[in-house]
């Protein structure tokens, strides 16, 4: 038993010591780039002091509004730049035409949140009316429970889907998430599932 825990112990530290090698060649690069860019930051400052320390012959309130546009500029080039980046399919994917009508949604946690069926002809929310089919006892009719969802303005179902409203929704979530996952969202031909 003293022998096992003697090679816990001297692995413990075999791995330590190889774990701070190796963190210290990596961190050697990060740390350099870090310093320069301080370096640089610093002589930038140095060189706006003593630029408005400095005696111009234009008025200081052009120079200001110089430096100004110039932060500006550089505000906005940012924000072009990150708006560039590579969009995640979730920032994409927001809307799809499924069990015959539109649904759109946000996403939060990788989840579709939010989500509404919209009709495919006027663009209006959709109404949903829950159909019960009786307690099994006394049931004569033997259809599943559905859900409808109805266009109020044109006055026409819309869909029949299986379930009450709150499993309906699901099965809709669970299309999103399985198109999503496939890759067949980004395909303009699949646009209509079931």
């Amino acid at each position: 038993m003293a022998t096992q825990e003697s090679h816990a112990i001297r692995n413990g530290i075999i791995a330590s010591v190889v774990g701070g090698a190796l963190l210290s060649l990596l961190l050697d690069p990060v740390r350099t780039t870090l310093a320069a860019a301080a370096g640089w930051i610093a002589s930038a400052c140095i060189w706006v002091v003593s630029a408005l320390q400095s005696d111009y012959s234009i008025p200081g309130w052009l120079l200001g509004s110089m430096i100004f546009l110039s932060l500006l500029s550089v505000v906005q080039l940012t924000r072009f730049l990150l708006s560039l980046r590579t969009k995640r399919p979730e920032d994409l994917y927001r809307e799809d035409h499924l069990f015959g009508v539109v649904w759109r949604w946000s996403w939060l946690h990788g989840e579709p949140t939010a989500l509404w069926c919209f009709c495919p002809d006027c663009d209006t929310e959709l109404v949903y009316q829950e159909h019960v089919q009786g307690d099994g006892l006394m049931r004569r009719d033997t259809r599943p429970d559905h859900t409808l969802l109805i266009c109020e303005r044109c006055g026409v179902e819309r869909s029949k889907l299986n379930g009450l409203k709150h499993y309906a929704m699901g099965t809709v979530q669970r299309e999103i998430r399985r198109k999503l996952r496939s890759g067949e969202w980004d395909q303009p031909a699949g646009r209509d599932a079931a």
